[in-house]
């Protein structure tokens, strides 16, 4: 198991058990007068729980109290990863416990939440070409990481298939200009072009098939996103 990008067995810790949840599922419904069945008005995807429980050994006690100290420091925010499975989780803490079973080992009980699971980010490439169908994987929308490089100096591009147009002005030759739906930013050369972006909302795909269309068939449009599942 990985946390933050450290192994637990830094920390002389093994896993021992996980209990990963999908998330918990709030709809909202009305049933009228006379109707024969409720009136279906939404639903919304709330936090999936995690649990896991490691094993903490080493030399004396200390140094184990200090592992344990160290790994719930790690799990106060954080991005996990178990062997053997391909998914990622970004979590949150929300209860933890420790016992000492015999002098230097101890069990250490933690429980997560996290808003979905996602996969190592797919990237789809529109090389010269004006459109393209991405068919996004996972069961949930992704947000998308959107770079466009223009071989010149252009007055302005115009995306199609987030939802709301797209368009970037004032973008100069071979300097990418980066539309970050994950982070909510527009960037140019390391400066802030949010100024020069006329949109809704950041881009997002959808499940299934996305065509993607660009006014301009003389760029390059890198198009990133993580697979989300519930």
């Amino acid at each position: 198991m990985v946390v933050n990008n450290i192994d637990v067995s830094s920390f002389k810790a093994t896993l021992m058990k996980k209990d990963i949840q999908t998330a918990e599922i709030a709809t909202y419904d009305d049933w009228l007068r006379n109707s024969l069945n409720p009136l279906y008005l939404g639903k919304k995807e709330t936090y999936k729980s995690i649990k896991i429980q490691l094993v903490i050994e080493d030399s004396n006690d200390e140094n184990c109290l200090i592992n344990i100290s160290n790994l719930i420091k790690q799990f106060e925010k954080c991005t996990i990863k178990f062997n053997g499975l391909s998914f990622y989780y970004d979590c949150l803490i929300v209860d933890k416990s420790h016992v000492r079973v015999v002098s230097t080992f101890y069990t250490l009980d933690v429980e997560l939440k996290s808003g979905y699971a996602y996969k190592a980010a797919v990237t789809e490439n529109l090389d010269h070409v004006s459109s393209k169908t991405i068919n996004v994987l996972g069961n949930l929308p992704s947000p998308a990481i959107v770079t466009i490089t223009s071989p010149l100096d252009t007055i302005s591009i115009t995306l199609t298939g987030f939802g709301d147009s797209i368009t970037i002005k004032n973008l100069k030759a071979n300097i990418p200009v980066i539309v970050d739906g994950e982070t909510c930013m527009v960037m140019s050369n390391g400066l802030n072009k949010f100024g020069d972006t006329d949109m809704w909302e950041f881009p997002s795909l959808q499940l299934g098939a996305n065509t993607i269309g660009t006014s301009s068939a003389n760029c390059v449009i890198n198009i990133s996103y993580k697979p989300k599942y519930i």
